[in-house]
């Protein structure tokens, strides 16, 4: 279940090409992606009290990892 956002990577790509939020394409995913994965160690350090918490806990860390990956590695690309 955790490796999942890794198998749809190329969605993200797709979608952060196709749909810029707040005027940028691939910035404001990367805050999000930030700002997501941030929130998910936070909750799973100090709010987390079962196992199903702690699985969609390390989903949405691992999808805030591969969304910044996809991120990073267009603008690599672009430049």
């Amino acid at each position: 279940i955790v490796s999942v956002p890794w198998v749809i990577k190329p969605i993200y790509g797709f979608v952060s090409d196709t749909f810029p939020l707040f005027g940028f394409r691939r910035r404001s995913y990367l805050f999000l992606a930030g700002i997501f994965g941030s929130l998910s160690w936070l909750l799973l350090a100090y709010a987390v009290h079962t196992p199903s918490e702690a699985i969609f806990c390390r989903t949405l860390a691992s999808a805030a990892i591969a969304v910044s990956d996809v991120v990073v590695d267009s603008v690599v690309v672009e430049r």
